[in-house]
């Protein structure tokens, strides 16, 4: 059995037959699209091809599947396609490529196992774990370690890092399986499945921590590059999959265009990301985006952004209204809660527990990356947003009760509801929206009291992440 991330979560797949070895100019007979900072390519002849890597040189690892079936690994340097076999496999399979050109995947042996694979200075070297029923390297860091998994005799997945010849085991706290894919500088990613569903991940000095995008189904990374900035994947609820670039803690979307599916598999320090989408033809291809990560900066984070200084502050707003859609006023009382000193902006509307009702917050010492807001009787706490130029936007992001909240939540676009929810208990009401919006237009994100109007106990947590499509 194959375990291998094709899609945004890891599937089993068995491949069988012989490859052989060629270079061929893609220049003349591979299919590319597009110059400059947005390439689709594929792999001559194959039926599908996906980039699974790049250098800071540039070069592309990935993988292909022939006509026939099988599946091969492949490199691309200087626009030429170079196909990787390991020697007497039936299928191979290939996942990153460090900046010494050392590569690493995985094989189908004569054994009919999967086993992992290292290609270093043109030698093959087979990687397997220690009594395993099948190994698999997906990531190899600067200096030659290497991460994968490895699966044991009840057929559970375990992670691993080897280094120096030395194994160790990777298992994220309470897992059912845990897949790590790169390391860089230390510091490990991958994707983990549980209870409640498939989960990224990153460790570092022993520490683990999960990276979900805001709303979606699920989440997995499959790379990192030495500044920390990571890629993968996410669905959301309407059952597609977008890349994904994780950058101080925002998730900012990966959409090759005219496409769909798309997978962002890897990421080099210069900022250029390649991976796989499927074209309107129904074929899966691979895709570079050069400098991507310069394009992704414009980025905003209602909790990242927000100012307790400033209101307006920059694009946002802080402030109310009495009534969905109505009109908005700025809250000016700036100031914290009195029992657990959340900074922030504050209505007009006296309480108990806050300088004014109703109130938008941040909460650092209680949930990092998130602001809490508390609305007030028969009124709405609002965070606006207003758009600073024209494009269509990627909004992303979720509202979520704290356990006896009783409210309702709306997203809108220059006072039109675009989304509206309930939200009562421990609720979580998530929403990816993409907006056409020009300079000037506004969006709020608004939190009521329900359909009582009794604001008691109804805070609400909330952060949204807006970005430019590309």
């Amino acid at each position: 059995m194959r375990f291998k991330i094709l899609a945004l979560a890891t599937v089993c797949t068995v491949l069988s037959t012989m490859a052989l070895t060629q270079a061929i100019n893609s220049s003349t007979n591979a299919r590319v699209l597009g110059t400059g900072s947005v390439i689709s390519f594929d792999f001559p002849g194959a039926v599908n091809t996906q980039a699974t890597a790049i250098t800071p040189s540039g070069d592309i690892v990935g993988r292909d599947t022939s006509q026939d079936g099988v599946q091969h690994g492949f490199l691309r340097s200087g626009g030429k396609f170079r196909s990787i076999d390991f020697p007497g496999s039936s299928s191979t399979d290939v996942t990153w490529i460090n900046p010494r050109g050392q590569i690493v995947g995985d094989y189908i042996g004569s054994d009919g196992k999967q086993h992992g694979l290292l290609l270093s200075a043109g030698k093959f070297t087979t990687i397997d774990y220690p009594n395993a029923q099948f190994t698999a390297a997906f990531g190899i860091g600067a200096t030659g370690e290497v991460v994968g998994i490895q699966g044991d005799s009840a057929g559970i997945l375990h992670g691993f890092l080897l280094r120096a010849g030395s194994f160790s085991s990777i298992d994220f706290p309470g897992a059912t399986g845990t897949l790590p894919t790169m390391i860089s500088a230390g510091r490990i990613v991958g994707g983990y499945f549980s209870s409640t569903g498939t989960h990224g991940f990153s460790l570092t000095q022993g520490a683990f921590q999960t990276i979900d995008c805001p709303g979606a189904t699920f989440t997995f990374l499959s790379g990192i590059d030495p500044q920390g900035r990571m890629v993968g994947g996410y669905g959301t609820a309407d059952g597609n999959g977008h890349g994904a670039l994780v950058i101080g803690g925002n998730c900012i979307p990966v959409d090759f265009p005219g496409g769909t599916n798309t997978y962002a598999n890897g990421i080099n320090p210069q900022g250029d990301i390649v991976g796989r989408y499927t074209g309107s033809d129904g074929i899966v291809h691979g895709f570079l985006l050069r400098g991507f990560v310069k394009t992704a900066n414009v980025i905003y984070s209602a909790a990242h952004d927000f100012s307790t200084r400033l209101n307006p502050n920059a694009a946002w707003s802080y402030g109310f209204t009495t009534s969905v859609g109505g009109p908005f006023t700025l809250d000016t009382i700036s100031g914290s809660t009195f029992f657990s000193g959340e900074v922030g902006w504050f209505g007009p509307i006296s309480g108990a527990t806050a300088p004014g009702y109703p109130l938008v917050v941040a909460e650092p010492n209680v949930i990092p990356d998130v602001l809490d807001m508390g609305p007030g009787p028969s009124s709405y706490a609002v965070v606006r947003w207003t758009a600073p130029s024209r494009g269509r936007w990627d909004v992303v992001g979720q509202f979520f009760g704290t356990g006896l909240t009783t409210g309702d939540v709306h997203v809108l676009r220059n006072g039109t509801p675009v989304f509206d929810s309930p939200l009562n208990g421990s609720q979580v009401a998530p929403f990816s929206l993409a907006i056409d919006v020009a300079p000037g237009d506004i969006i709020d994100f608004a939190a009521g009291p329900g359909p009582g109007g009794n604001n008691d106990f109804d805070p609400t947590g909330f952060n949204v992440t807006i970005t430019p499509e590309l």
